[in-house]
């Protein structure tokens, strides 16, 4: 059959637009008739097409496909029954130590699968352990939300939902290469097993080996190798990435250049690794050419000149997948989530002495530096101590403001800091204190007056 239903930008796919690389992906091409794994042939005899990955090609299913037009509106397609289709990735906790199942459902398939009293019953097929059956209802599942499931014993591949997933090879020398999201720290996260046989420079990968006797090729930056134990069986993990594109295969993995897809416009919110916005425009900028259907999900977009920037009209949701490079945007109101502001107190110090139990930073023309119990800290104008108690921003201290000169030291201080004097004259004010009317009687007997005082005076400041 000449086209097939693509699960990851969730839209009809033609064989022809695709290349053999673009179809090695596991899982990710699926029969829009009946929903088993599709992959995708090649030859130099005849054109691209998809076949069932289990060899049983269809009757039934080809002749559906030769009922079926061209890219119609995805709307009035019947190969849109299946643009919602649920997705199940594998998933390794670098933090915990642990593996489990992530699946995604809608909102419309729970809601039918809760009508049917439905499980979703995950097991391992080569001697039917049953290692958790969950209900699929809104209790347990949130549309669109990956739902985690633990496993905690070690088999090669796993059932779920009737469907068999291969997730360690019975290779010992061939790892299981897991990659994490973009915006998630690789060492604290849960990373995604990679479906496809190529890796990419200048990303960060996870290798899982089922041995752990096993010397790691050259040609890799390694940043962490561990040792954990995890569903009664020992594991080794790695944690590296390549540097430059290599001709060589790396544990029967081709090595190829990374792109790149960075939203510029709106302003968004990222929830559960979907980008929400709330706009109709979107600008992205991409390291690779937009094709419909092949590497994006809608066909309404317009390059800007001769840069990068792609111009992208938003209905409802786009995906973009090239090679490592992947983003969901979809369209929503983006509301702001209530929130209960946080008040701190502020204060001022001249001397001041950190206490324990907290964290405190001091702020100057210097920068910014940690402070520790006991130190003290003589606070300049213009610097400031910020204290935080668990993560929270609780008090801010500002250099005390020197107090104001007034009577006798402003005028001690004037006489000695501005010596400057010139011949005495009667005022053409009155003074206003004690202090002044002493100063000008001083000043009449000697004949001279402090030029600086005198100002002073006639201004009502001393």
């Amino acid at each position: 059959m000449d086209r097939a239903y693509d699960t990851i930008l969730q839209t009809a796919v033609y064989a022809r637009d695709l290349t053999k690389r673009e179809g090695v992906e596991r899982y990710r091409y699926v029969c829009s008739r009946c929903g088993e794994e599709v992959v995708l042939c090649t030859s130099e005899v005849i054109s691209p097409y998809f076949k069932h990955y289990k060899g049983n090609n269809k009757v039934e299913c080809e002749d559906y496909f030769k009922t079926i037009g061209s890219y119609v509106d995805d709307k009035r397609s019947n190969l849109s029954s299946r643009k919602d289709k649920e997705r199940v990735d594998f998933y390794f906790d670098t933090y915990q130590k642990t593996f489990c199942f992530g699946i995604k459902l809608t909102g419309d398939e729970i809601d039918k699968l809760d009508n049917e009293h439905s499980k979703l019953i995950l097991k391992i097929p080569s001697n039917g352990l049953i290692l958790q059956s969950v209900p699929v209802n809104r209790n347990y599942f949130v549309p669109d939300s990956s739902v985690m499931l633990a496993v905690d014993k070690f088999a090669l591949e796993y059932s779920l939902k009737d469907h068999v997933y291969e997730v360690f090879s019975s290779d010992i020398a061939q790892p299981s290469i897991f990659k994490a999201s973009e915006d998630d720290d690789i060492f604290r996260s849960k990373a995604k097993l990679i479906r496809n046989s190529t890796l990419y420079v200048n990303t960060k990968y996870i290798a899982i080996f089922t041995y752990i006797n096993l010397l790691i090729p050259e040609g890799l930056n390694v940043f962490e190798n561990m040792i954990f134990t995890t569903m009664g069986k020992q594991f080794r993990g790695v944690i590296f990435e390549i540097d430059k594109k290599s001709e060589r295969k790396i544990w029967n993995y081709e090595i190829e250049e990374s792109e790149s897809v960075m939203l510029l416009w709106p302003p968004t919110q990222r929830v559960n690794g979907v980008i929400n916005v709330n706009s109709k425009d979107v600008f992205v900028e991409t390291s690779f050419e937009l094709a419909p259907h092949r590497n994006i999900n809608i066909s309404d977009f317009e390059k800007l000149g001769d840069s990068k920037v792609v111009l992208l009209k938003l209905e409802d949701k786009i995906k973009i997948h090239m090679k490592n490079a992947e983003i969901e945007i979809k369209r929503s109101q983006c509301n702001p989530v209530p929130y209960d502001a946080l008040t701190c107190d502020i204060t001022s110090e001249k001397n001041h002495v950190v206490p324990g139990k907290c964290e405190e930073l001091l702020f100057d023309c210097y920068g910014a530096r940690r402070l520790v119990a006991g130190q003290r800290v003589l606070l300049a104008k213009g610097s400031e101590i910020r204290r935080y108690l668990f993560g929270y921003l609780a008090t801010i201290i500002k250099a005390e403001s020197p107090r104001a000169m007034e009577g006798e030291q402003l005028l001690q201080d004037l006489r000695a800091n501005y010596r400057a004097e010139e011949p005495f004259k009667p005022l053409n004010c009155e003074a206003k204190s004690e202090v002044a009317i002493e100063y000008l009687k001083l000043c009449k007997s000697r004949g001279s007056i402090n030029i600086a005082a005198k100002r002073f005076i006639e201004e009502g400041l001393l």
